[in-house]
């Protein structure tokens, strides 16, 4: 596998206002060398579509690369950042769960 990315590379969501099976589908891209790594799974687009629109800050990073598992298993990344979208204003979040992208 020929990969542009690796471990500690930042990530990037852009909405996908396009996609015509989700509507809140959120494209995840490398940040340095705009290679699409595939799409958040509807799980997490949901709520990184919301934090997108409300213009919300966060970081994302590349932490674990698995060239063997299956597709939508081979990168996970972490998000941290700050959003107004919940009931506290500037609330903070860390979705420390495994974010698996195609």
């Amino acid at each position: 596998m020929n990969q542009k990315f690796k471990i500690n590379d930042e990530v990037r969501f852009e909405l996908d206002l396009e996609n015509p099976k989700d509507s809140k589908a959120v494209a995840v891209f490398t940040r340095n060398s705009d290679v699409k790594l595939g799409f958040a799974p509807a799980f997490y687009s949901g709520f990184m579509y919301d934090v997108i629109k409300n213009n919300g800050k966060y970081l994302a990073k590349i932490e674990q690369v698995n060239t063997n598992a299956k597709p939508q298993l081979k990168v996970k990344i972490i998000v941290t950042g700050q959003s107004t979208i919940n009931e506290d204003k500037d609330s903070e979040f860390d979705v420390i769960e495994q974010l698996a992208f195609i």
